[in-house]
């Protein structure tokens, strides 16, 4: 089905159920990130680089803009009204203002090597859980 990557569902946990919301209007490609503010559920397309808000009282899709970035994108998150767009070994960040419409790369202090890692929004504050990635050397 060519349409299998734009077809979207919600999980509403008071009623225990999926419904089926409006399709997204592209087509997601092999991966996409998601990340919520409000009433807003924010995708971006690691394959293709746009920025979508669905507004889910409207229950519609608004095209943003595409960003551009010089990594893959592999995590996203809303934080202080910025969206955050990671690289895959949390190395690098695009961070992309909503209200002026800017984005900007930054260099991210050292991390240690993760074999996951996911960002969230903490207590006023952006943070990384990492999951460290282990050698394949035994202990006795």
């Amino acid at each position: 089905d060519p349409d299998i990557n734009q077809n979207v569902e919600c999980f509403d946990p008071t009623l225990n159920q999926w419904t089926a919301v409006t399709p997204f209007p592209e087509d997601l490609g092999d991966s996409f990130f998601t990340a919520s503010a409000g009433q807003y559920i924010y995708v971006v397309s690691s394959t293709y680089g746009y920025l979508y808000r669905y507004n889910a009282t409207t229950d519609r899709w608004y095209k943003i803009k595409n960003l551009t970035a010089p990594f893959v994108i592999k995590d996203i998150c809303w934080h202080a009204g910025k969206l955050y767009c990671m690289n895959e070994s949390m190395t690098r960040k695009l961070v992309y203002n909503l209200e002026t419409d800017a984005s900007h790369i930054e260099d991210v202090r050292y991390l240690p090597v993760a074999a996951f890692s996911q960002l969230i929004s903490f207590q006023g504050r952006l943070r990384a859980v990492l999951v460290p990635q282990h050698d394949d050397r035994r202990r006795d």
